[in-house]
């Protein structure tokens, strides 16, 4: 702008630039400018990732993620060369004259695919291969794998690889599963929260997380029964527990959020829907009966509490008999030698 035309050219000269090619890329930038019309007050600077996403949009196929697995040259201590993995499995290196060559960037675009003695890419910028996942729509190819429950977002959860032209854009990226799969969601809400209690639901009113803590606390009354009758037969295995959830809650419940906003309406009608009886969790046909196991033995006018265990080798496996230290001189050795009736055999 300050010198005129000669003068600038001489500029140019000393600074050993090329004239032709400052003058075009001036021509360009203000056509640019023209096009998407200067912002009051801005200062005429733009930011480059803008432009860059504008052209990949045309060079999809030409964007290329650099090989790390490529090894040195053997015999020198040389580094790898930089190769590119592009489209359709494609390899390709940065031509050797351009400015990125030795900074071998994480992933490229390239305005052409040139092949000599190899094949090399022209006129190059780095790139975040994200930026091509919105631009190639449909061309974008989905693939999810590792499904798994996600106790701290309380939902089921997946890895996402998106592909393009063969290229990993996006490596792996976790993704909410019920976007693809809620059946699937759904059933590892049932298995991993309802069944497993691998959930968080502390945030919730006390009056809606109330029957989980009910359920919770009759299962550990009847595993006290499996512990007197010496047996792990008793209660229900978890696809019972599994089923009893499944029967009860809607189809659109997949996640804690999605149970909540459910349980909050439901609850209103119906507080004890999900509330589990001890026909629920036991099996009646491997019962015993409970005379057999009693909770107390009386000697004389004392009575005594009876606690079991089962398990073989601890020092308290068996029936022990709860003494307290008051009762101690008063307990006599008759009926100890007896086992309680269950266990007689």
């Amino acid at each position: 702008r300050e010198l005129g035309s000669s003068a600038f050219r001489r500029l140019c000269r000393s600074e050993h630039l090329n004239y032709v090619r400052v003058r075009e890329w001036s021509d360009v930038h203000r056509q640019l400018s023209s096009l998407i019309g200067k912002p009051k007050g801005a200062d005429g600077t733009q930011d480059p990732d803008l432009v860059h996403k504008a052209i990949l949009s045309g060079l999809l196929s030409h964007i290329g993620i650099l090989d790390e697995r490529t090894k040195p040259v053997q015999g020198t201590k040389r580094p790898p060369p930089a190769d590119y993995v592009g489209a359709r499995g494609a390899r390709f290196s940065i031509f050797p004259g351009s400015g990125l060559k030795k900074k071998r960037p994480s992933a490229v675009m390239a305005a052409e695919l040139v092949e000599t003695s190899r094949l090399f890419a022209r006129t190059v910028a780095a790139i975040d291969p994200e930026w091509a996942e919105p631009l190639a729509g449909d061309l974008a190819k989905r693939s999810l794998s590792e499904p798994h429950w996600s106790t701290s977002q309380g939902a089921a959860s997946a890895y996402e690889k998106v592909t393009l032209f063969g290229v990993e854009i996006v490596p792996k990226r976790r993704v909410q599963l019920a976007r693809f799969d809620r059946p699937f969601a759904r059933e590892l809400l049932l298995r991993h929260g309802f069944v497993e209690g691998e959930w968080d639901l502390t945030h919730l009113d006390k009056r809606l997380s109330a029957f989980e803590r009910r359920n919770l606390e009759l299962r550990r009354r009847l595993e006290k029964v499996e512990e007197r009758e010496r047996r792990r037969d008793i209660l229900v295995g978890d696809e019972a527990v599994y089923r009893f959830y499944d029967a009860r809650l809607p189809r659109d419940v997949f996640d804690v959020r999605s149970f909540e906003a459910w349980w909050k309406d439901a609850s209103g009608r119906t507080p004890r829907l999900l509330d589990m009886t001890e026909a629920d969790l036991v099996d009646e046909a491997s019962r015993g009966d409970e005379r057999d196991f009693p909770a107390r033995w009386q000697q004389g006018d004392q009575v005594l509490s009876l606690a079991y265990r089962f398990e073989p080798g601890a020092p308290d496996d068996g029936v022990t008999a709860i003494v307290p230290l008051a009762l101690l001189a008063q307990l006599r050795p008759d009926g100890f030698d007896w086992q309680v009736p269950g266990m007689r055999d």
